[in-house]
């Protein structure tokens, strides 16, 4: 008899199921079959407990076998219409993305990036994924009324419009700009301008009615505000020394639509020879990784993105898997975080 007959190396190895997974955690297979499918009435700590024993046992649920009967491909849809570089280049987005890949991690989805319109609409004619999470929507954008029309899950991340069958995740845009205000008024500034983005942005609707409740409300006076096609560095940059150099009253502070605007001010103020926060106090808006290495560190409107990312996901599949589908609107709440690009009103 050959040695290698009993050799574990050839054995076949024992292949783990559900039962065990359940045995393992102290809990029903049903419980891990809820856990599996992202079910959110299961209770956190309970949720950590069988993902601990499906990472030790190796398990490896065959979601394609499983869904077959439904109808269902297993595949989940993150997709912008604004291109590869919104989603993963800007730091914003990625904290958002590091929530749902989370998410995505502990379940049995696979994850289908679209970064196009035409991507988008080849999943939607070819039937590929159970559901979507759509980034950086805008008025105007194909296919939305496309999807509006079917019956297929869907949640948005990031403003949206208030009608809408979509369930909506989104950072507070037009209380963080209110936010932003108010601690450069307590700070002495009374001319303060905006840095909004596009007009076909929703973000950019909220963060403007944040901005001009506050301007109201505090009886300050709005000065040099201006308007951008995209909420990146160089747009911050160049519509400030185009403002500056058609000699347009320059404010004592500016409240920028995003932590990239805000990083292109700086720029410009240094160009212009103005000292920040002595001469030009300029807050930002979302707290990017990196706006505490800038120099000097930004301040900031802070919230928790990667929550709201794995919320987000965690909700649609929900959805796909029978849950409540009625549409919702959760806003997160955002806080200033006051770093060296802010300070005391400059006498002018």
């Amino acid at each position: 008899m050959s040695g290698k007959e009993n050799d574990p190396k050839t054995e076949l190895k024992k292949t783990i199921g559900i039962i065990d997974v359940a045995r393992d955690a102290g809990v029903s297979p049903a419980t891990v079959s809820r856990v599996i499918n992202g079910n959110p009435t299961v209770d956190a700590k309970i949720r950590e407990h069988v993902r601990g024993a499906i990472k030790k046992l190796k398990y490896r649920p065959h979601h394609a076998a499983r869904n077959l009967p439904r109808g269902l491909t297993g595949n989940l849809a993150v997709a912008t219409p604004r291109s590869s570089r919104v989603l993963f280049t800007n730091p914003f987005f990625s904290r958002i993305f590091e929530g749902i890949g989370g998410v995505l991690d502990n379940s049995t989805y696979n994850m289908v990036v679209s970064t196009t319109p035409p991507q988008l609409k080849r999943l939607l004619d070819a039937h590929t994924v159970d559901g979507f999470l759509l980034f950086s929507v805008r008025k105007g954008d194909p296919y939305m009324e496309e999807l509006e029309a079917m019956d297929l899950p869907v949640v948005v991340v990031g403003a949206y419009r208030q009608e809408t069958r979509f369930t909506n995740f989104s950072p507070d845009y037009e209380g963080g700009t209110v936010a932003a205000v108010e601690c450069l008024a307590n700070l002495g500034h009374r001319k303060i301008g905006l840095v909004n983005g596009p007009s076909s942005s929703y973000k950019s609707d909220a963060g403007f009615r944040g901005f001009q409740e506050a301007i109201r409300r505090l009886g300050l006076v709005e000065t040099g505000s201006l308007a951008v096609d995209e909420f990146i560095e160089h747009e911050g940059y160049a519509s400030f020394m185009k403002w500056k150099t058609e000699g347009g009253e320059i404010p004592t502070a500016y409240v920028a639509g995003s932590d990239h605007l805000a990083v292109g001010l700086l720029k410009a103020a240094s160009d212009s020879g103005l000292r920040v926060p002595e001469d030009l106090s300029v807050v930002g808006f979302g707290d990017v990784p990196l706006a505490e290495l800038f120099n000097p560190p930004l301040t900031t409107i802070h919230g928790d993105l990667v929550e709201m990312g794995s919320e987000a996901a965690t909700t649609l599949i929900s959805m796909i898997n029978g849950g409540f589908r009625v549409p919702r609107r959760v806003v997160y709440p955002m806080q200033i975080i006051e770093r060296k690009t802010t300070g005391v009103a400059p006498r002018r």
